[in-house]
């Protein structure tokens, strides 16, 4: 007996094939089966009435890093079928946090929601956050290049030295460890607008590339030289 059965839906499996009709049953929390399930029992079965059923959709470029701890439910984004939030972008992230960075997150999100108060001091405690008072979407974190920097120089704008380089390399790759899934800039804002092409190269250097091809993308959002567009360096496999 399955737990959920949705019959009747027009199915897009996410492979590029097109749309078919069936049913889908669910158990664990898992998809169990697909095809024709008449007479296949369920605790719930819900009739698609030859709506959509598809994966969920994957906010590549979204902002909810402290909205999802003022309201877990993300219905602005469930309701829109996003299941996947992809979180700590344009160089800001919520870690890691020390005296010289938690005064500049705190700033810088409260532009997204108005109070919330930090628990946490790196991407571990951020996870455990989120976890023991539940999300409802799935979260890939990103590792924010002006946190980063901010956590060795503060709010310092003037060019670092290659000791700082070290010391914010190390602070990615310890994210990188505690399961960040990339490395976003956004030479916009400061102070990571203040950085030269050797500190990002030297904080880039430190994502594994462990694949015979390289395995992270680069994107730029705003037009402009490339020193002045925003930058992120994400897995290929989440």
């Amino acid at each position: 007996m399955f737990e959920t059965i949705i019959t009747n839906a027009h199915i897009l499996d996410g492979s590029g094939a097109p749309w078919f009709e069936g049913d889908l049953a669910a158990a664990d929390g898992k998809i169990a089966k697909i095809g024709s399930l008449s007479g296949q029992k369920a605790g719930r079965v819900v009739d698609a009435a030859r709506k959509v059923l598809c994966p969920g959709f994957i906010e590549i470029h979204g902002h909810s890093d402290a909205t999802l701890l003022i309201n877990p439910l993300a219905e602005s984004s469930i309701h829109l079928g996003v299941t996947t939030e992809c979180i700590g972008n344009c160089g800001s992230s919520l870690f890691p946090v020390n005296r010289l960075t938690e005064k500049q997150i705190l700033n810088h999100f409260s532009a997204f929601v108005p109070d919330y108060e930090i628990s946490w001091s790196d991407l571990s405690g951020l996870k455990k956050k989120y976890e023991s008072q539940g999300i409802s979407v799935n979260v890939v974190p990103l590792v924010g290049h002006n946190v980063v920097r901010a956590a060795v120089k503060g709010s310092d704008m003037g060019p670092s030295a290659p000791e700082e380089h070290r010391r914010m390399a190390d602070l990615v790759e310890e994210a990188l460890a505690q399961g960040a899934r990339g490395f976003s800039t956004g030479q916009e804002y400061p102070p990571g607008s203040a950085a030269d092409l050797e500190e990002l190269v030297a904080l880039a250097a430190r994502w594994p590339l462990t694949d015979p091809c390289p395995n992270a993308t680069i994107t730029t959002y705003i037009p402009g030289p490339p020193m002045s567009c925003g930058t992120t360096f994400v897995s290929a496999d989440f």
